[in-house]
């Protein structure tokens, strides 16, 4: 049985009020949802061809622009909506998108792209090389100097050989180049207007967006893969865990039908009849985030004590079922041959050491410390609880800020002003991408972490042969937690809430929503009446060829490719 075929049952509950929370909140408002839509015998019936697959998300969009999205969120939503020149798979693999096929240069610095024939943009209009020229000379900076994605610095040119036939030129050869033709490709001359009208090539175009409330979006018939089975999907901004469960136990036509992401204490508070219970881990990797620029972080004797506080496992068992992976560095196993699974946990929980460790530092009696945390996320703010409780009882006077996302998103991860954070940071295709953050010379380190050794071995990484390329991946995870650059975590073992009678819910190395993949079990023409019904078949949550992980962490060319 896979992780994501187990139903799961909570071992251990938080001392929290959110279940006292939810029954008066219960009672307020349940009159105020319940609507249209009929249940007999367990069964809620939805015609798929007028109604809409509700799907939760907690946070709203930071733009609709795709060249200027930073949050993860905002791109698993829009991940449905713009395709680039490849397209990652679930097992990490890097297939074509609107490309058909590539080939690449001995010396690995031309890479050619051939364009599918039948692709064609939300309006209408076929994809042309000149707009894939446009979108990159966009994200190189060339058009818009908002936007200007550093790792394309290696990219020298980008022309149209023919209407369906583009050359990118590099400075030199670069491990880490391939997951940049991932990126969306927009209209020529649209940048003006792709924050408001997001014309992609994907297999849903925008019909409404209502800032805070939801964003709604219909299948695009043209879609070069064909039409998806699902027609309507609406991703509802819900940030609140108790006013989420009153929307999935609703029985109106706007009930939740799928819920990423849901604590696993909550499941409790469901109508399980209704649905499935999906677990598995997303490649996602949460840690305590410090600031380095504040002093008392700066001190490692400091972040050592902070390490011998922390009660990991604990947290892992109280807040995953103790189902989440526990990370030593900034990687995960699903990383394959690049994690380093040798590094032992440096400074284990420990609190009598943790105190002796506090009393080394120029910080002996203690200080003040503010761990910011993003609301939205009901998990990072109960691990912000536990930490918290750990620290104040060797003396670090701790307290928890929770913030709205769009506020946690400008204060701390653009503007680094903060102390500290819990935080998840979502999969990569490409181990670079993962690590980078932690580069002195890299743009978002909003850590200020600044380490020779380690910005060595990932410039060593980024350019050498695959054997190379591997070792010091490994190495520089080895210097983050020898150097306690962050306190490590885990990956969560998520849990999706999915509607029983919706199949293929799938999981990728990367935060993305697949509503293409999704169907109905018990109705699949187009414009039938489809009929939710209640199983307990643990075939109906996901086929059974979709899994998380990535082979050997190596992202592949697309099938067909040469080189």
């Amino acid at each position: 049985m896979t992780a994501r075929q187990r139903q799961q049952q909570p071992k251990h509950k938080l001392p929290m009020l959110s279940t006292v929370a939810l029954a008066v909140l219960t009672l307020t408002m349940l009159p105020l949802i319940v609507g249209a839509c009929t249940k007999t015998n367990n069964t809620t019936t939805k015609n798929y061809s007028t109604e809409t697959l509700n799907i939760r998300i907690p946070q709203d969009m930071d733009t609709l622009d795709p060249h200027k999205a930073s949050s993860a969120g905002t791109k698993e939503v829009m991940f449905n909506v713009f395709r680039g020149l490849l397209t990652p798979t679930p097992d990490g693999t890097l297939v074509g998108g609107i490309a058909s096929n590539y080939s690449v240069n001995n010396n690995r610095t031309q890479y050619t792209f051939h364009i599918r024939p039948n692709v064609l943009f939300h309006n209408g209009n076929p994809v042309e090389s000149k707009d894939v020229v446009y979108s990159y000379r966009r994200l190189m900076g060339s058009i818009d100097p908002s936007i200007r994605y550093k790792s394309l610095d290696i990219v020298t040119g980008v022309e149209a050989i023919n209407t369906t036939t583009v050359r990118f030129t590099l400075s030199e050869s670069n491990n880490s180049i391939l997951t940049e033709f991932t990126r969306a490709i927009i209209p020529e001359n649209s940048g003006d207007t792709i924050g408001t009208n997001p014309i992609g090539t994907g297999p849903y175009r925008l019909q409404n967006y209502s800032p805070t409330q939801f964003i709604a979006m219909e299948a695009f018939p043209q879609f070069y893969l064909g039409e998806a089975p699902i027609k309507n999907v609406t991703f509802r901004i819900i940030p609140h865990i108790t006013t989420t469960i009153l929307a999935a136990n609703s029985q109106s036509s706007n009930s939740l039908d799928i819920i990423p992401d849901l604590p696993y204490n909550n499941f409790a508070m469901l109508n399980m009849s209704n649905f499935n219970n999906i677990a598995e881990n997303l490649n996602l990797v949460q840690i305590l985030a410090y600031n380095h620029t504040y002093a008392p972080l700066a001190n490692k004797d400091v972040r050592i004590a902070i390490s011998q506080a922390i009660n990991k496992t604990r947290i892992i068992d109280l807040l995953t079922n103790s189902e989440g992976t526990p990370l030593e560095s900034h990687m995960t196993p699903l990383m394959g041959a690049y994690y380093n699974n040798s590094i032992a946990t440096p400074y284990p929980y420990n609190e009598t050491e943790a105190l002796l460790s506090l009393k080394r530092s120029p910080y002996k009696n203690g200080f003040n410390l503010t761990i910011t945390v993003p609301s939205n996320y009901q998990l990072h703010v109960d691990t912000a609880v536990l930490i918290a409780e750990n620290l104040n009882t060797i003396g670090i006077n701790t307290t928890i800020k929770t913030v709205e996302w769009g506020v946690w998103l400008n204060d701390v991860y653009k503007s680094a002003n903060y102390e500290a954070t819990v935080v998840g940071f979502a999969g990569k295709l490409d181990p670079y991408q993962t690590l980078r953050r932690y580069s002195s010379t890299y743009s978002n380190n909003f850590f200020h972490y600044n380490n020779a050794t380690f910005d060595q071995l990932i410039n060593t990484a980024l350019r050498g042969n695959t054997s190379q390329s591997e070792k010091a991946y490994r190495d520089a995870q080895g210097v983050l937690a020898e150097d306690l650059a962050a306190y490590f975590i885990m990956d969560p073992a998520v849990h999706t809430a999915v509607r029983k009678g919706i199949a293929g819910w799938t999981t990728y190395p990367i935060s993305v929503i697949d509503v293409y993949a999704l169907y109905n079990t018990n109705a699949i023409l187009q414009g039938s009446n489809r009929t939710i019904t209640n199983t307990n078949s643990k075939t109906s949550n996901t086929p059974d060829d979709a899994n998380s992980s990535i082979d050997n962490g190596n992202p592949r060319e697309p099938s067909g490719t040469r080189t």
